[in-house]
């Protein structure tokens, strides 16, 4: 089935979104429970975690989705998305409002693309939607990252973050996909989430500087600046 995951990074909410189980070629962190696609994400304190709504998650239902400045089929196209995304999971959005412009029904999305924290409008027909409960909130002062479930706090684990010059961006972000690596040995462990955003300095990397929640071969890093 599919779920998604808020995650707040630097006081900010990030909703993710995944395929429930399935597991890709690559690299990203899973949660205990296995939050799903739209599951949002915050990194930094600031915020007790509690929200009373769920996430909306949006698919693309459509062979083409096409994300625009403003709602309308007179805006300008932000950018064009597939059934999938570039790690080979279903492509998905957190919807943050609905309006209604000449009769058709647009959603306010938050778009997996440079810079973070990019909005575009798409219209309803183009995807489908679902709800999820979960979101996360990392706090890089305290290097936690904290599971709710609506207003209930799950379980909250240490975590690494980046380092001075490879920093973990602070703002709003969603999961795109569960990847599994080759090997369970490796730099990021037995799983790993692909988030919405992207490094601010990082650019030469797979998917252009894509960020993420992995694991770790070395637990010894967690709780330090070590990404």
């Amino acid at each position: 089935g599919r779920t998604a995951i808020l995650v707040v990074i630097g006081g900010l909410v990030v909703t993710a979104a995944v395929a429930g189980p399935r597991l890709l070629s690559a690299r990203l962190f899973q949660a205990e429970s296995r939050p799903g696609p739209g599951t949002n994400a915050f990194v930094d304190g600031g915020s007790d975690g509690c929200l009373r709504d769920p996430a909306v998650v949006g698919t693309v239902a459509a062979d083409v989705a096409r994300a625009r400045v403003e709602p309308g089929m007179e805006g300008e196209v932000l950018a064009r998305f597939g059934p999938t995304n570039e790690q080979g999971a279903p492509q998905v959005f957190l919807i943050e409002d609905r309006v209604n412009v000449n009769g058709g029904s647009w959603l306010e999305t938050l778009l997996p693309i440079r810079p973070n924290g990019t909005r575009g409008y798409i219209q309803r027909d183009d995807l489908r939607l679902a709800q999820t409960p979960y979101r996360l909130v990392v706090d890089r002062e305290a290097r936690t990252l904290t599971l709710w479930d609506l207003c209930e706090r799950v379980r909250t684990y240490p975590v690494g973050i980046g380092t001075k010059q490879t920093p973990t961006p602070v703002g709003e972000f969603y999961l795109t996909s569960l990847l599994r690596p080759p090997s369970p040995h490796s730099v990021y462990g037995s799983y790993a989430y692909g988030l919405s955003g992207f490094s601010p300095v990082v650019r030469d990397w797979p998917w252009g500087g894509l960020i993420g929640l992995h694991g770790t071969n070395d637990p010894s890093s967690i709780g330090s600046l070590a990404s």
